[in-house]
């Protein structure tokens, strides 16, 4: 990964007597090659050529083709089947565009790079894209794609390929779409947006059966999305980390990243979510998955949302705050982990409806959270359509000054037969209550609204909060955490190089 963040080398190509311009600077990065020849689109020189595809054909592998802007807009659909360079002069000047036909620029080599263009009107079919991919090994820098009738960018079995410091603005369907296990690709710092007034609707990043995929600090703002990030149809050990989602004005079914159809084993670290319609991080039918470390606020929805989720997804680490549901488990979603999570001033802190499934004990573990200032603090009902919602363990959770601490109409487990959780109002409840020599667990159970669970062993104490304060941004212990987890996604080998 440094090779792609390492400052911008500059080269100096001097044009010859016939260009007519005295000398051109074109911004080359180390890791792009430069052994051919250098070809001229544009401009007024001796030799030029008027059109890119002219260029293009007459290119021969390893050269390098440099557009000038005063001929823009250039009216074309683009065939790259050579490993070329092209450089635009300036990305919002140097313009090409694709009248509406065809995909606006389509490759199909490996070892191309791109950069400099604004890239527009493509045809609406959910085949083309501005910049359509079929090849590996290519960058795609520093571009505007916008207003595009169908996708921004599209990759379809392609892979390592660099998506980077590009701007999608007011594209339809999909800013960026990986389909047909498109493994192994890099997207990182672009911006997805739209104007006020553009009219269609447009999902963010979606992954469609492709895996081990790094998608990195990438900025989604302004959309009507019905998805912001989103993995569907087994697409696996993906990492989505420190993308910004915010003030997006979707509907209120919207999800800012969702993760569906057996998509098993990705990791959702480090991402920031506030000010979104719709609900934040929604998992549907898939196992294994981790959702570390995000913040995520302000939302009329779920916070965190597992639907029919069984075996090991892990939610740890995070702070959600101002939502409806903080953090739901519904349908079957049985054999998870819920802990050291910050829930702050949600309607309702951790809410769970119909989990129970093939009678699994303990169903899901909930602990070390922090459960502070919400409505009901947990909500915990039987479904009319999934049944009841039994058999979780609950225990070293701090219940802190929620209107309602519990609602438990359910049979679940509020401690471990040793500690259970930590009640601000129990004292107030139980003033006669004492104190557990050498314990620290009081000696009156405290007893859960809704039904007839109990917590027989409530804390003295609140347990300790270092368990739930990991921040990612400022953790010291942020390295050893990806070192930790790179055996299972081997993409965090770029990202640990990246962070170094």
């Amino acid at each position: 990964m440094n090779k792609y963040i390492i400052p911008i080398m500059v080269i100096l190509l001097l044009l010859s007597s016939f260009t007519g311009v005295s000398s051109t600077i074109i911004k080359m990065p180390p890791n792009v090659s430069f052994d051919g020849n250098l070809l001229y689109v544009g401009g007024d020189g001796f030799g030029n050529y008027s059109k890119i595809q002219d260029a293009i054909d007459n290119a021969t592998n390893g050269d390098t083709i440099f557009v000038f802007n005063d001929s823009s807009p250039y009216y074309e659909n683009l065939i790259v089947d050579k490993s070329i360079n092209l450089f635009g002069e300036d990305r919002n000047s140097t313009i090409i565009d694709g009248k509406v036909t065809d995909s606006v620029i389509v490759i199909s080599a490996d070892h191309v790079y791109v950069e400099g263009f604004t890239v527009t009107n493509c045809i609406q079919d959910l085949s083309d894209a501005g910049i359509n991919i079929f090849s590996d090994w290519n960058t795609i820098r520093n571009n505007n794609i916008m207003e595009n009738k169908c996708k921004g960018i599209r990759l379809s079995s392609s892979h390592y390929n660099l998506i980077e410091n590009n701007t999608l603005k007011n594209n339809k369907f999909h800013h960026i779409n990986l389909k047909d296990e498109s493994n192994n690709n890099t997207i990182q710092n672009n911006t997805l947006t739209a104007s006020d007034n553009w009219p269609y609707a447009c999902d963010g990043i979606s992954l469609i059966e492709s895996s081990d995929n790094l998608i990195i600090n990438n900025k989604i703002t302004g959309l009507i999305f019905t998805i912001g990030i989103g993995f569907g149809t087994k697409s696996n050990y993906n990492v989505v980390n420190k993308n910004r989602i915010y003030n997006n004005p979707c509907d209120d079914e919207a999800n800012s990243i969702q993760i569906t159809k057996h998509s098993d084993f990705n990791l959702i670290i480090d991402n920031e979510i506030k000010s979104n319609n719709g609900s934040g991080i929604v998992i549907f039918f898939s196992q294994g998955n981790e959702i570390i470390g995000n913040l995520i606020e302000f939302l009329p929805s779920h916070g965190i949302c597992l639907v029919d989720c069984r075996y090991n997804n892990i939610v740890r680490f995070n702070n959600v705050s101002y939502t409806d549901r903080g953090i739901r488990l519904a349908i079957y979603s049985s054999k998870n982990f819920i802990e050291s999570n910050n829930l702050t001033r949600n309607t309702y802190g951790i809410y769970l409806s119909g989990t129970n499934l093939l009678g699994f004990t303990p169903n899901n573990i909930i602990s070390g959270n922090n459960i502070v200032e919400n409505n009901y603090g947990f909500y915990i009902i039987v479904s009319s359509l999934y049944g009841y919602s039994n058999d979780s363990l609950i225990c070293y959770n701090n219940l802190i000054n929620n209107t309602q601490n519990a609602y438990d109409e359910c049979n679940n487990s509020w401690n471990d037969g040793k500690y259970g959780n930590y009640w601000s109002d129990y004292e107030e409840k139980y003033p006669d209550a004492k104190k557990k020599p050498f314990r620290g667990i009081w000696d009156t159970p405290y007893e859960i609204n809704g039904g007839n669970n109990l917590d027989s062993c409530p804390l003295i104490n609140q347990w300790p909060k270092s368990s739930s304060t990991y921040n990612p941004r400022i953790s010291t212990s942020f390295n050893s955490l990806f070192q930790s987890l790179s055996e299972r996604f081997p993409i965090l080998n770029l990202l640990l190089n990246l962070i170094k």
